[in-house]
């Protein structure tokens, strides 16, 4: 067998997906209270699969994963849409979507720059452990956040 004849086609996937790899990123996600110290920053899904994101009250957090959790992205800034969900399985999810009147979206090179305000509509309060109830949660906390993706 010629190894020099099948050499470039076994190493010319790898190359191909480096190239692709290297123009590839997730958007960074940040979000504070209009009252209060809740914060919700990270960064989610852009091209990827892979999220990581973190809630904090001022006095505790908590981390949210694709370790652990699945997050269901829907976004069309164009159309004055964004929202997302994580799903973590026998525990209370995570839910925020933005007020469409307040998108502010600019189309960047390779990416995309946007403001909005948003309501998280249910989340679990960071820190807490007891049994899932109405008062363990946090609901239609009013929030300014951002988004940037670019690869």
């Amino acid at each position: 067998m010629n190894y020099l004849k099948v050499l470039p086609l076994t190493i010319f996937p790898f190359f191909s997906a480096g190239v692709v790899l290297g123009g590839a990123a997730n958007a960074d996600f940040e979000c504070k209270a209009k009252s209060g110290d809740i914060t919700l920053t990270g960064d989610i899904p852009g091209d990827f699969a892979e999220f990581n994101l973190v809630l904090r009250d001022g006095k505790a957090e908590e981390n949210f994963s694709d370790q652990k959790e699945r997050i269901y992205v829907i976004e069309n800034f164009s159309h004055g849409v964004f929202s997302f969900v994580v799903d973590r399985k026998e525990e209370t999810p995570v839910q925020i979507y933005a007020i469409p009147d307040t998108i502010k979206a600019k189309q960047i090179p390779n990416g995309m720059n946007a403001t909005f305000d948003a309501v998280l509509q249910l989340a679990p309060i960071p820190g807490y452990s007891g049994p899932i109830s109405y008062n363990a949660t946090l609901h239609d906390v009013e929030m300014g956040c951002k988004y940037h993706y670019s690869i």
